[in-house]
């Protein structure tokens, strides 16, 4: 039901569907794919609301660039007192970002190299609490790994 709704002979029809029934939608704005989620969800809520969880403890639109510089305050404020826009990212998405091309200048693709190692380390710590491995990066611009303190309640405390 979602894919038929970002078909292009349905984007026209599903526009005007998402702007009638999707409160405070800008009208100019295309029908995309979570405007359709939305609207299918809404439309489909007797049957989807014991399938569906509609997460709220992470931000779920982690935009790289928005990020990757505020994974040590996260980390100090902690999971638990992190409010809207700064809660934990679900995922950090890297749209944008060429890493193996040439296509972007080179400075840019430094920066989308730094910022996934810096998002792979932030999860990677998330990863290995819960797994239990009392190991963690100190520090996300490196991937070394060194043991938890035994004093520390788990690896998402790390503030280095």
């Amino acid at each position: 039901m979602w894919r038929v709704l970002g078909t292009p002979e349905m984007r026209v029809e599903a526009r005007r569907a998402f702007n009638h029934d999707i409160t405070n939608r800008p009208p100019s704005l295309p029908a995309d794919d979570q405007s359709a989620l939305v609207y299918l969800l809404r439309k489909t809520r007797n049957v989807t609301e014991t399938r569906v969880h509609m997460e709220a403890a992470y931000y779920l639109h982690g935009y790289w660039q928005y990020m990757v510089d505020r994974y040590e305050d996260m980390v100090a404020k902690g999971r638990e007192e992190s409010l809207d826009d700064e809660k934990w990212p679900f995922t950090t998405h890297f749209c944008g970002c060429s890493f193996c091309t040439a296509a972007n200048t080179p400075s840019f693709n430094a920066r989308c190299r730094i910022g996934f190692r810096r998002a792979y380390n932030f999860g990677d710590n998330q990863f290995l609490e819960a797994i239990g491995a009392r190991l963690y990066h100190p520090n996300f611009n490196t991937s070394s790994l060194v043991p938890l303190p035994e004093s520390s309640a788990g690896a998402g405390t790390t503030t280095s």
